[in-house]
């Protein structure tokens, strides 16, 4: 059986004070959990949100570490949930030849749950710091749940593939985003 990647023993924790470093996240977590092998704090600039990822040395320790979220720590409750990997959701050795091919060549990433008042140049701030963005787009009709919608074309897949891992499950203006690859439902075009 082959290992698992490192993600899979990494953590975000956000809902962090201002005065709150790198080095006392770590510390806790060396302390409550194990050994912190990595930590590296994460800045999305358009909307100032930080958080910090945290690789553990075991895989286990990413679980055991799920459980300080809601722990106060300088006057907050930080959140702890597991690192977003676009990779992980499929086995790469179930993947045929062809879907692993159309895997590397993604670029269109569907972003739901924006606030309702967030604008395109907004939308467009949240992406930018993750590479070139080639199109942008807001949908004007919700979903059948109210959410908005939107989408964005990055020049290359590894640039929306990290815009994806920075932004899945942030909060933005009280909405939590979920960002994933985008099903392009026509047989070629400028978003395929």
């Amino acid at each position: 059986m082959s290992r698992r990647p490192s993600l899979q023993r990494s953590v975000r924790v956000e809902n962090l004070s201002p005065h709150t470093t790198v080095q006392d996240i770590k510390d806790l977590f060396t302390t409550r959990i194990g050994r912190v092998v990595d930590a590296q704090e994460h800045v999305i600039a358009s909307t100032l949100q930080r958080w910090i990822e945290i690789t553990l040395e075991e895989e286990e320790a990413a679980s055991k570490a799920l459980t300080l979220s809601g722990h106060p720590f300088r006057g907050m409750p930080i959140h702890v949930g597991l690192l977003f990997d676009p990779d992980l959701l499929v086995d790469a050795s179930q993947k045929s030849p062809a879907d692993a091919l159309v895997d590397e060549t993604r670029r269109n990433l569907y972003v739901l749950g924006l606030p309702h008042d967030f604008t395109l140049d907004e939308f467009k701030g949240l992406f930018q710091p993750y590479g070139t963005i080639e199109h942008a787009v807001i949908l004007a009709v919700l979903d059948n749940f109210s959410r908005r919608r939107g989408f964005v074309v990055f020049a290359s897949h590894a640039q929306a593939r990290t815009a994806m891992r920075a932004t899945h499950k942030t909060t933005i203006k009280g909405h939590q985003l979920n960002v994933s690859w985008a099903v392009v439902q026509r047989s070629s075009g400028f978003l395929d």
